[in-house]
């Protein structure tokens, strides 16, 4: 939010509307470490979800990046590189979640243990489509039970009643109501109306880079200003930077772009 002054002298409030990108690429320590060139290389991905007693649990529904691509046990042979979300779901077993640093032409086998709800409780699987949004869950009574910023997050609550709402800052805050079920799992998706937003559209051309080299971020928006993290700032609408890290390791990047509300 800023101030503003009119052609009276007078100061109006206005609101500043945002979107935000998140991205990653991985810089490698090793110097032997090359970029990879030429045509795409086939990256696989295999999940087997097991119980507690190493017996399979077969027909998990299997999610990366919060969209459903399969059943346990499950292959792809077509993962896209970068930092993926994975997760697992299955009625009478508690949410399985990983983070996976997918790097093109890598094979990934994840085993995943499925534990067991205790037989009183249900779980709650709540996603929003926008980050930084205030998720609070309330019970029959109205009071709270739980709260978190994090985009999709998992609550074990006794069965019942809960009211579910998403707020954030320029938003209409959304709510769901929900009955939770012993040893079942109820997901809620909180879409909060991004009508007026701005449009963002960010990428980094390398997903792996050598220690030392540079890291090219490029941004376009209809906003009026990108902020982007890891040093660079407030910057223009479009626009390009380069970046060099001085550390190895996983490094994420998010641009958020502006626009006036008035």
């Amino acid at each position: 939010m800023s101030l503003k002054a009119n052609y009276s002298g007078m100061v109006e409030q206005i609101t500043m509307r945002r979107i935000l990108i998140a991205l990653a690429v991985v810089v490698l320590g090793c110097s032997k470490a090359e970029i990879p060139l030429g045509p795409a290389r086939q990256t696989t991905l295999e999940v087997i979800a097991i119980d507690v007693n190493g017996s399979e649990v077969d027909s998990a529904d299997v999610f990366l990046d919060g969209v459903k691509v399969g059943v346990t046990p499950y292959n792809s042979q077509d993962v896209q590189p970068g930092l993926r979300a994975l997760r697992i779901t299955q009625d009478g077993f508690r949410v399985y979640s990983e983070q996976l640093v997918v790097v093109e032409g890598g094979v990934y086998v994840i085993e995943a243990v499925m534990e067991p709800l205790p037989p009183d409780q249900g779980q709650l699987l709540v996603s929003v489509n926008l980050d930084s949004t205030l998720v609070q869950v309330l019970d029959a009574s109205n009071r709270l039970v739980a709260e978190t910023y994090h985009k999709t997050s998992v609550h074990f609550l006794s069965p019942g009643d809960y009211l579910v709402t998403g707020r954030k800052e320029g938003f209409p805050t959304v709510e769901e109501s929900v009955e939770i079920h012993p040893s079942q799992t109820t997901t809620v998706n909180l879409e909060l109306d991004t009508d007026g937003a701005p449009a963002l559209a960010f990428s980094i051309v390398e997903d792996t880079v050598k220690l030392g080299e540079p890291i090219n971020l490029t941004w376009q928006s209809n906003g009026v200003q990108v902020i982007v993290d890891q040093g660079v700032g407030v910057r223009g609408p479009n626009g390009s930077e380069r970046l060099v890290c001085a550390t190895a390791g996983l490094k994420v990047f998010t641009a958020t772009a502006y626009s006036i509300d008035n």
